[in-house]
């Protein structure tokens, strides 16, 4: 899958140097992310962190985590692999915060009545709701409800800058 679900950037300080790295995680509508990273790692070691993270931190497999390793005189030393530890974490907390309401959306519309928003979680599972675990719905289908949600509302604002009324009352 190749349409994105919205972008978000997680940025932590990397301890011990005199700059900060930057990991921006994209999740696409098939569930898979990719991870473009500023850095590069010669053993591959920060290629198999990142996986770990991704699959920890929003229920993404390891093997569908692909990475965009980018500026190549910004150099991660290998053993270092923790400096992109903050940025990628933050960046999995907005996402989840990102998907909260569609996930809770998914999860009533298969009939899971949801306790509480914030405590939606997210594993390899699926999404699930922690008094409904047995009942998850995959990644999968949050992303492919968030990218539609995304272009419904990217069709409104276009309608709503060429004048139609229906539309800006949508939009609000």
């Amino acid at each position: 899958g190749l349409a994105v679900v919205p972008v978000k950037v997680g940025c932590g300080i990397s301890m011990g140097e005199a700059e900060p790295v930057q990991a921006d995680v994209c999740l696409l509508a098939d569930g898979s992310a990719q991870v473009t990273l500023d850095g590069i790692d010669a053993d591959k070691a920060l290629c198999i962190y990142v996986a770990d993270v991704l699959e920890e931190g929003l229920g993404v497999y390891r093997d569908t985590v692909s990475i965009v390793q980018g500026d190549a005189n910004h150099t991660v030393s290998p053993g270092h692999d923790e400096l992109y530890g903050e940025a990628l974490i933050d960046a999995c907390h907005q996402l989840r915060d990102k998907l909260r309401i569609v996930a809770a959306g998914c999860l009533e519309e298969s009939g899971v009545e949801i306790s509480d928003i914030m405590e939606l979680r997210f594993s390899k599972r699926g999404v699930c709701d922690p008094d409904h675990p047995d009942t998850p719905v995959a990644l999968r289908v949050v992303t492919e409800k968030a990218m539609a949600e995304e272009a419904e509302v990217a069709a409104l604002r276009e309608k709503a800058e060429g004048g139609d009324a229906t539309a800006m009352k949508s939009l609000g």
